[in-house]
């Protein structure tokens, strides 16, 4: 394809996006409070994506954005041949008490090719950062679902049952319910047998991997529970764990769950790798002025009417 046919595409693309040709993205059914400087077309675009019908359950707290372009290649004559652009956002999200559920910077980064016309190199890279922009959202909008995961966990469970699930949280209870939830499922779909393994940071992973190694002269689909005892799982430990979810065989089921983890946990490697490859279910803690409701949603749960 000729230079001066890649610039009018190129125009044309930008064009149409800054009429709002986007590609279509699915909404959360999830609304939230964005909080931001005016000038944030990253708060911006996100307003839109949220259904506004829903009760505002979130804030979402959207810093500036940072936007850089950094030279990959050169050609024999040392003329800038291409680059790559960056957007970093850094987004924090509170519930409805005001309490910090996640702190992260965004962060997406593509490739481009350096255009002869100046005006289609410009509008390559605005269109390119527009692309950023959506995909940051989209990988956003797919932490927000999960944090809501507690009460969707059973629809989901009814639908499909992935290959891996970590339950994490303050409340044991709730820890444990969905625990039972997720392996009751698995069971009505073939899982009969179970090998549970309580981890620490002295844990010898290579157990894991022989039972999975193992074939079951009874039944040919497993499920594997690993219990961390805390979020400190080592170096060991997290380039394990990272190395088994990423690689889970078909017969196989994955469950790992633990307690509370602070935020520099839920950024380490093993637990992206979790979050990656399976379902997420986080549960917080139960504050007093949400003590009553949580009660009366439990018993209707279990077919139990409260009396007034």
């Amino acid at each position: 394809m000729s230079k001066i046919n890649l610039s009018v595409l190129i125009i044309t693309a930008a064009l149409l996006s800054s009429c709002g040709f986007h590609t279509p993205i699915k909404n959360t059914p999830l609304n939230a409070t964005i909080v931001s400087e005016k000038s944030n077309a990253f708060a911006s675009e996100l307003k839109t994506r949220f259904n506004q019908s829903a009760n505002q359950n979130l804030t979402i707290q959207v810093g500036p954005e940072v936007q850089k372009q950094q030279t990959s290649s050169y050609t024999s004559g040392n003329v800038v041949n291409s680059y790559t652009l960056s957007l970093s956002v850094p987004v924090k999200v509170y519930n409805a008490d005001q309490k910090l559920l996640l702190a992260q910077d965004l962060k997406a980064s593509l490739h481009l090719s350096k255009i002869t016309s100046s005006q289609a190199d410009r509008l390559q890279i605005e269109e390119s950062y527009t692309q950023l922009r959506n995909t940051l959202i989209k990988k956003l909008i797919r932490r927000l679902s999960k944090l809501n995961a507690p009460e969707s966990l059973k629809s989901q469970l009814s639908n499909k049952l992935d290959s891996l699930y970590f339950v994490f949280g303050a409340e044991f209870l709730l820890i444990e319910q969905s625990l039972e939830a997720i392996l009751s499922s698995a069971k009505k779909t073939g899982f009969d047998e179970k090998a549970s393994f309580e981890i620490d940071g002295n844990f010898d992973w290579g157990l894991i991997t022989a039972e999975i190694a193992n074939t079951s002269l009874f039944s040919p689909k497993r499920i594997i529970e690993c219990k961390l005892k805390t979020g400190k799982i080592g170096v060991k430990g997290s380039k394990a764990l990272t190395t088994l979810a990423s690689n889970i065989p078909s017969d196989i089921l994955l469950v790992v769950s633990t307690g509370k983890l602070d935020m520099a946990q839920q950024k380490s490697k093993w637990f992206k790798t979790l979050e990656q490859f399976g379902g997420v279910v986080q549960h917080w803690e139960v504050t007093s002025d949400h003590l009553v409701g949580w009660i009366s949603n439990h018993m209707a749960g279990v077919g139990l009417e409260t009396n007034k």
